[in-house]
C-alpha cells in the first residue's frame, strides 16, 4: 500500500508525523498489508530520518531529488 503524510507547516515539530506514521504502520499490519511504500523529497530530512527510525528501507531514485521508502510488514 502506498502511504502519504502531510503535516501543516505551523504544526510541524510536535510529533504529529511520527504519531501518524506509527498509527499507519500498526493499522496496515492489522489489515494484513504486506508492504508500505512512499516517495519522499530529498530535502525532507526529518521525514527520511523518521522512516529510517521506523525501520523503512530508504532508496535514492536515480536522477531524481526523491527517495523511495518501503517497509515490509509480513507475508
Amino acid at each position: 500500500a502506498e502511504y502519504g503524510v502531510l503535516v501543516r507547516s505551523d504544526l510541524k515539530g510536535r510529533g504529529l508525523g511520527r504519531m501518524l506514521m506509527q498509527k499507519l504502520v500498526a493499522y496496515a499490519r492489522e489489515e494484513g498489508v504486506g508492504e508500505l511504500f512512499g516517495t519522499v523529497l530529498a530535502d525532507n530530512e526529518p521525514m527520511l530520518r523518521l522512516c529510517r527510525e521506523l525501520g523503512f528501507a530508504v532508496e535514492h531514485l536515480s536522477g531524481e531529488a526523491l527517495y523511495r521508502t518501503s517497509l515490509r510488514l509480513g507475508a
